[in-house]
């Protein structure tokens, strides 16, 4: 039997941008910030402000879960126990985006070309299918964070290990983004590769996040949100850009002039430049643009 998720895709979107946004309370100079004007006012954040960044792009997606797979006449059983992987339920499967007319891949396809093989756009599910457990889940994690910073005065979300050493503070458990516990209940995957025909695809995996697969049957080295996201982190530390680098824009979002996905690039760039990519990206394929954000200097 197979139980489709009762919640819009559009809750991912609030949970989670709830979630990105605590990593900055109350102490870091850093923000996880979706970069589109329509969030400008927002998130914080101001043109004139000169910033650093380390841009990434979610493609939110709800589940189905199958809890019984004797029952179950989905194609995703009978792959999964022909490649010999789990069917044990609960397991999980998002279908990809088709256009309405065409059966096009195009959403796929744009998210494909946004991660141009570099791990910086993924397919993002929640492992809940129902929306009053994910939203406790998310809630639960507030509280956390309240709690620690009124006994503690700590954020348990305290990634910067020179201030852990400097002021010695003991903040449990919730060192890294992967302990974060509601980006924990997420999984990632990276779009593997350009669909060009109109068959239905899907990405199906057990109820811990793992033992990933795409249909057409072949295995996916996706990973929990929170791994991934502490992945994007470290890249920010080390390789984060300016919003003018217009040869970093032209890299993620296609050549000078128009890029691949029909976007026109701009001869100069700015933050207004990727704020006007994110709406366009949010418009056009329901792709999100985050960007792991700090002051210059």
């Amino acid at each position: 039997m197979s139980k489709q998720a009762d919640y819009a895709e559009e809750l991912i979107q609030i949970l989670l941008q709830a979630s990105l946004t605590m990593l900055d309370f109350p102490l870091f100079r850093y923000r996880v910030l979706p970069i589109s004007r329509r969030s400008e006012k927002n998130c914080g954040y101001d043109a004139s402000v000169k910033l650093e960044m380390y841009i990434f792009f979610m493609q939110f997606k709800k589940p189905s879960q199958t809890s019984n797979s004797k029952l179950s006449t989905s194609k995703a059983v009978s792959d999964r126990v022909s490649a010999g992987c789990s069917v044990t339920p609960p397991y999980f499967q998002f279908k990809l985006h088709q256009d309405t007319k065409s059966k096009k891949h195009e959403q796929h396809n744009a998210l494909f070309k946004l991660n141009n093989r570099q791990n910086r756009a993924a397919y993002v599910c929640p492992l809940f299918v129902d929306a009053l457990a994910y939203q406790s889940s998310v809630e639960l994690t507030m509280l956390e964070v309240y709690r620690s910073f009124l006994t503690s005065g700590v954020s348990p979300f305290l990634f910067h290990s020179k201030y852990i050493d400097m002021h010695r503070v003991n903040i449990g458990k919730l060192a890294s983004i992967t302990d974060v516990p509601v980006f924990r209940n997420h999984v990632s995957v990276p779009p593997l590769e350009e669909i060009t025909d109109t068959n239905v695809h899907y990405f199906s995996f057990d109820k811990l996040g793992g033992d990933i697969w795409f249909h057409s049957p072949r295995e996916v080295e996706g990973q929990l949100l929170s791994e991934w996201l502490q992945i994007l982190y470290e890249r920010f530390n080390q390789n984060s850009f300016s919003p003018e680098d217009e040869e970093r824009f032209s890299e993620v979002a296609g050549f000078s002039g128009n890029s691949e996905l029909g976007f026109r690039v701009p001869k100069e760039v700015t933050l207004e430049t990727w704020q006007s990519f994110g709406d366009f990206l949010e418009v056009s394929h329901g792709i999100h643009q985050y960007g792991f954000v700090r002051p210059a200097g």
